[in-house]
This record gives C-alpha cells, structure tokens and sequence, in this order.
C-alpha cells in the first residue's frame, strides 16, 4: 500500500469514528421554544411550557413527555410518542405519530408525509392545509440566553478579523511559501488531509511524553508551539486560496494581501456557520480544511519548497562519435 491510500485510509477512518462517537441527539430543551438546525429530544416525564418551533432538524417527543402548546416542523423529522396540548404542524419532512401519542388539537401538514398508528389518539382532524408555524419572538427568550447568543456572534466575529489581519501581515512577507502551499492543497488534498491527520493525532502524543521529563520539557513546549504556528499558516494559505477563488468568480485582481485577508475572513466565517447551524457534522468541514492545511505545510516545509519537487531533465547525452570526428 503506498502512501497516499495509507493516509486516505486513515483519514476515512478516523473521521468516520468521530462521526459515530459524535453524532448523539442533544437532549437539551431551547427555553424559547425554538429549535434551529439541530436535534431536540423532549424525554419523558419532562415538560416543555411554550409552543415548539423546530426548523431544519429532527425532534423526538418521548412517550410521558408533553408540549403545552402547538408543535411545529418545517423541513427534517418529527416523531411524537407523547402529549401534546395543541396543533401538530409539518411543512415538509416526515411525521411519525405513535402507538403513546396524545394529540388533543388538529394535525395540519403541507408537503409532508405522515404516518400514524392506530393506537395514536388524536382528537382533532388530520388533514392537509396552511400549517400554523409560530415562531417564537425575542422577547420570550431569557436575557441571559439572549445576551450569551450575541456574545457568541462578537467573539466570532473578532476571530474572523483577528485571523484576516493575521493573513494579511504573513502574506506581506511570506506571500510565496503561502502559494505553494495553496497549490500543495489543491493538487494533493487527500495526502495532505491524511498527513495532517496523522500528524495531529501522534505529535501531540508524542510531545507529551516528551514534556514528562524535565530537561526535555521545553523541546515539548517548544513543539507544540510549533504545531499550533503550523495550523495557523496552514488556515491562512487556505484563505488565501479562497480569496484568490472569489476574485476569479467576481473578475477582479487582488493583490496577494487582499485575497489572504478578504479569502482568510470569509473562510472562518463560514467555518462557524457551518458548526452553528449544522448539527452533528457542522465542524466537519472546517476540520479538514485545518487538517489539508496542516499537511501542506508539513510537505512544502513551511513553504519553502514546492510539491513535489520539480523534476529536472537529465542532461543529454554527448555522443562518443561526434566526438571523435
């Protein structure tokens, strides 16, 4: 097995048992009532006192639980096994009634596929119309957890910046080391992907051993500083290639520091959106766009040397008879 299929394989690997240990339902309630982009589990003997608003994600109402107020879905899964005071709304996805449900109001869908057992008891009507969704407002949801949402949104935001101002001061002096590494991660994604991996699962490792004695604890520290700089520059020349990207699709010229600014900026945003709003697998892609960053600059040493390296031709051949004529 040569190389490359070794660090792809690894790569699969690793990523697929942190998909299986990683990927559980999260059992917390929203206090407002609204569920975006995740999976909500309402268990039994639990109570929620609000209408339940769930957008693009999944929902379980355990059997014992109950919902004072209307239950809403649009889009994803909704399997309801417990009380449930009002209207059951679906637009779009799949609704799955059981043989514990409750449903003392209407069961209203649009779009959406619904299955219902017959032991269910459902007091108002199943049919098909204009679902009532009502989303909660602001106001209801608590202070403190209004207040934690727009800090998280600042500090993003600051990051965002801070790693775009970082990407623009590297490119000023090390505007072709980040090239090559651009180029490393679009030419050779999967054994650069499959390197950092490696090298992000065993160094660490490795440097910790190292630190347990005291002569060597600075060559541990001293390591895992250089892993982290690693990271960093590996993130920057991966914003670097997508502000070179979004230039070509706008049909603009950036200079070098613009597109490592603008590219860098863009990249960690959309990073923390997808972790935000995906659930389960949101931070995959950002991982791996640290982890092919990682391995570039461990192929391209920092950088200063292309991948692969540029092969030569040999000289030509001189020949013996021309030689001696």
């Amino acid at each position: 097995m040569n190389t490359n299929r070794f660090l792809s394989t690894f790569l699969i690997l690793l990523l697929a048992l942190a998909l299986l240990a990683g990927c559980t339902p999260a059992p917390n309630i929203n206090a407002g009532g609204l569920v975006v982009g995740q999976s909500f589990r309402l268990r039994s003997g639990e109570t929620l006192e609000n209408d339940l608003t769930i957008i693009g994600g999944t929902a379980e109402l355990e059997k014992g639980s109950k919902v004072n107020g209307n239950v809403a879905i649009m889009g994803g899964s909704l399997s309801v096994n417990g009380e449930v005071t009002g209207d059951v709304s679906a637009m779009g996805g799949v609704v799955s009634i059981g043989d514990s449900a409750i449903v003392r109001g209407n069961v209203q869908t649009l779009g959406a596929t619904v299955s219902r057992s017959e032991k269910a008891t459902i007091l108002g009507n199943i049919g098909t119309g204009r679902p009532t969704v009502n989303i909660p407002s602001l106001a209801r949801i608590p202070v403190r957890e209004g207040a934690q949402v727009a800090w998280e949104i600042i500090t993003t935001l600051i990051q965002a910046l801070a790693l775009s101002a970082l990407a623009v001061l590297v490119s000023l002096f090390a505007l072709r080391p980040m090239e090559r590494m651009g180029d490393t991660m679009m030419s050779q994604p999967f054994l650069a992907g499959g390197l950092g991996l490696l090298s992000a699962v065993v160094l660490p490792v490795m440097l910790v051993i190292i630190s347990i004695t005291v002569i060597l604890l600075p060559v541990g520290l001293l390591g895992l500083l250089g892993l982290g700089l690693a990271l960093l520059f590996g993130w920057v020349s991966a914003g670097l290639v997508t502000g070179e990207r979004i230039s070509q699709a706008l049909k603009k010229t950036w200079s070098g520091p613009v597109s490592a600014g603008l590219g860098t900026l863009a990249l960690s945003l959309a990073a923390s959106l997808f972790a935000a709003i995906i659930p389960c697998i949101g931070w995959l892609a950002p991982f791996l766009v640290s982890m092919i960053g990682l391995g570039s600059v461990i192929l391209t040493r920092f950088g200063f040397q292309p991948y692969p390296l540029p092969v030569h031709p040999a000289p030509p051949e001189e020949n013996p008879e021309a030689q001696q004529i």
